[in-house]
C-alpha cells in the first residue's frame, strides 16, 4: 500500500495558467520574441515547460534564466493563485486516511504557503520541495 502521495503545485493542485501565461508574454517582450496569441498561449498550456519554450523559439540554454522570470511572475501574482474546486477537500481527505502528502514545485514554500487555500496546512505535513535554482 502507497504511505505517501506527491503532488505537483502548478495546474495540478493550483490553477496557475493566468500567472504562467503573463510570465510568457513577459519573456516573449523581454527577449524580442513574438507575443503569443491567445489561441498559441492555449495551445502551449497543453505542453511541458521545455516544450513550451522551444515551441516560442526560446532556446535551451536560456530555460535556467527564463525560469527565474516565470518564479518572479509567480511571487508577484500569488495572491491571484487559486486551487483548483476541491483540491484542498481531497488533500484533507487524504491526510486523514493515514498518507503522507507532498508538493513538489519549482514554486517557493512562500507561493505554496500564501495560497488562499493554504494548501500545506493539512493535517499531515505537505512539503513543498523547492527546485533550487540559481539566483532564486
Amino acid at each position: 500500500m502507497f504511505k505517501a502521495i506527491i503532488f505537483d503545485f502548478d495546474g495540478t493542485l493550483a490553477d496557475s495558467w493566468e500567472v504562467i501565461n503573463l510570465a510568457l508574454r513577459r519573456i516573449a517582450a523581454r527577449y524580442g520574441y513574438a507575443i503569443p496569441s491567445q489561441a498559441e498561449l492555449e495551445e502551449l498550456k497543453r505542453l511541458p515547460v521545455k516544450e513550451r519554450f522551444k515551441k516560442m523559439g526560446l532556446p535551451a540554454y536560456r530555460i535556467p534564466e527564463l525560469l527565474k522570470d516565470v518564479n518572479m511572475a509567480f511571487v508577484e501574482k500569488q495572491d491571484s493563485l487559486r486551487p483548483f474546486p476541491g483540491a484542498r477537500e481531497i488533500l484533507l481527505a487524504l491526510a486523514e486516511r493515514g498518507f503522507k502528502l507532498y508538493v513538489l514545485s519549482t514554486n517557493t514554500r512562500e507561493v505554496i504557503g500564501n495560497n488562499p487555500d493554504h494548501l500545506e496546512q493539512t493535517p499531515e505535513e505537505i512539503l513543498e520541495i523547492a527546485n533550487e535554482q540559481p539566483g532564486t
